[in-house]
């Protein structure tokens, strides 16, 4: 006895289409087969028991309807088995198998991710995270897992058969560093493995921007007057004289800069010392007293001279003693106005009287230094003077 079994359609067949096998049974011997049944791997036959003379066949009809289970197996294994007895109730057997394709695998996976909250985001803000994991390919996604950048899931591992979904929920609240980037940028992966082991997986993204406080409205600009009605033309003007063109001044030429004059040479910190001052004064005003005691004392000798003129003249070595000593009362005087022009110099250089005032600066001892060369010098002129003075008395009496 065989069995030839066939199918329709014989490949790429998906979920929920179905199957419609053909199983003939034919007996090949020589003696009549009875009590013959059908057994199927897939379907339950509901054919009663029948008999088979030699070259006789019988063809049995019925369907499948294609599942999950067979589009991840990647296909579907069908076998019917024929099964009855001889004459001498010796049982007789005969069987089939047939190999039906499914459509090829397309494991994949979508997520969408939803925010409750996407933009105006102030700290401290929750926002809650909706996310939603679609199977959308005709294959079974097992192990789920979602990974967040964000936030750490707590979520297991779950298994969707194509068309099904799960939807996550879970909360973030806004922080500082977000406000301050303006934003937040959260993704979230889901990853699953497909029948074969292999790894499939999509990522969704969603982003909330910061509050940004409202900037001050612009001023409206003023529209000005409202236009009035345009005057009507003057249906005969007369015409305007023609102005006669008045000539362009000649411009002036613009008057040069004067340049500043250079800075001090010893003022880096732009100050003035008031003892330097007082120094300088005081060295012209004993300068100037010696002058002045040389022109009075010079006027008093030339007295001195027409009165001599009608007395007796003296000894030649006495006028030639007077004489060295006023010519040393000239050297004197005359060094004496040395230090006062050098003190009054060296202010002018060294001293900016509109800047800031101090006490002494880095010049004050120069300047104590020549006063005091100015003061010995008075000190003994004046000495001299009065020496001579003594003499002459002592000379007269």
């Amino acid at each position: 006895m065989t069995v030839t079994k066939t199918a329709d359609p014989n490949k790429d067949v998906k979920v929920d289409d179905v199957i419609t096998y053909t199983v003939k049974v034919k007996n090949t011997g020589n003696v009549t087969v009875k009590e013959i049944t059908l057994e199927d791997t897939l379907v339950e036959i509901e054919v009663e028991a029948f008999d088979l003379a030699p070259t006789e066949e019988k063809e049995i009809t019925y369907t499948y309807t294609v599942t999950q289970a067979d589009v991840d197996a990647g296909k579907i294994v069908n076998g019917v088995t024929a099964i009855g007895t001889d004459p001498g109730d010796d049982p007789v057997p005969g069987e089939d198998e047939i190999e039906t394709p499914t459509e090829e695998p397309n494991p994949k996976l979508t997520v969408t991710k939803k925010a409750s909250q996407t933009s105006n985001a102030r700290v401290g803000n929750v926002i809650t995270y909706t996310v939603v994991v679609t199977n959308t390919g005709n294959v079974t996604i097992s192990g789920i897992t979602l990974d967040d950048t964000l936030v750490q899931l707590d979520e297991e591992g779950f298994t969707l058969a194509p068309g099904e979904e799960r939807t996550i929920t879970y909360t973030y609240r806004f922080t500082q560093a977000d406000s301050n980037r303006g934003r937040v940028v959260n993704n979230v992966t889901a990853t699953g493995m497909d029948p074969n082991g292999e790894e499939t997986s999509a990522t969704a993204q969603v982003t909330v921007t910061a509050y940004v406080p409202p900037r001050d409205p612009d001023p409206t600009p003023d529209p000005g007057p409202t236009p009035g009605p345009e005057p009507e033309p003057d249906p005969d003007p007369e015409p305007e004289p023609t102005p006669e063109p008045t000539p362009e001044p000649t411009p002036e030429p613009e008057p040069e800069p004067i340049p500043e004059p250079d800075p001090p040479i010893a003022r880096p910190d732009n100050t003035w010392a008031l003892l330097n001052l007082l120094s300088s004064i005081a060295t012209v005003l004993v300068g100037g007293g010696m002058i002045i005691t040389y022109f009075k004392k010079k006027e008093e000798d030339e007295d001195e001279e027409d009165e001599e003129e009608t007395a007796a003249r003296t000894i030649d070595a006495e006028e030639e003693e007077d004489e060295e000593e006023e010519q040393k009362r000239k050297k004197s005087k005359f060094f004496g106005t040395i230090p006062a022009v050098a003190s009054v110099i060296t202010f002018i250089l060294t001293e900016d009287m509109t800047a800031r005032m101090v006490l002494t600066d880095r010049w004050t001892l120069l300047m104590v230094a020549m006063l005091a060369v100015n003061g010995v010098l008075a000190f003994v002129t004046r000495n001299k003077k009065e020496e001579d003075e003594d003499e002459e008395e002592e000379e007269n009496a």
